[in-house]
C-alpha cells in the first residue's frame, strides 16, 4: 500500500507547515467568496444598497471583489507557495503587482461607493 504522501514531500517533514497550508487555505478562500460574489453579482448588490448613482456602487462593487481577490491571490502566494518552495525573484515581483492591484482596488471601491451613494 502506497502512503498518501511522498516520504520526501515538504510537508511530512514539519507538521507545522501543514498549518501553514491549511490556516493559509482557508484565509484565501474566505477572501475568494465574497471577492467573487461582488464582482459577479455587482449589480443586484448595487440596487440592494439603494444609492443615487447606483452605477457607481456597482463599480465599486466590482472593484472591492477585484481587491478581494488580489489579497487571497497574495495569500497564496505568500503564504501556501513559501511553505512548500523556496522563494525566488519572480514570486517576489508577483506579490508586489498583486499588492498594487489589491491597493488600487481598494481605492477604487471606497471611491465608487462614496461617488454613488
Amino acid at each position: 500500500m502506497m502512503p498518501a504522501v511522498a516520504d520526501d514531500s515538504p510537508l511530512v517533514a514539519n507538521p507545522a507547515r501543514v498549518i501553514r497550508v491549511l490556516l493559509g487555505s482557508a484565509g484565501s478562500i474566505a477572501l475568494a467568496v465574497p471577492g467573487l460574489r461582488a464582482l459577479l453579482q455587482a449589480r443586484a448588490l448595487s440596487e440592494a444598497v439603494n444609492g443615487a448613482r447606483p452605477e457607481f456602487l456597482e463599480l465599486g462593487f466590482r472593484s472591492g471583489g477585484i481587491a478581494l481577490l488580489a489579497a487571497a491571490q497574495w495569500i497564496i502566494l505568500t503564504v501556501i507557495i513559501r511553505a512548500l518552495y523556496p522563494v525566488r525573484r519572480s514570486d517576489r515581483m508577483i506579490a508586489s503587482v498583486l499588492i498594487a492591484v489589491f491597493t488600487v482596488g481598494a481605492f477604487g471601491a471606497v471611491v465608487f461607493g462614496l461617488t454613488g451613494r
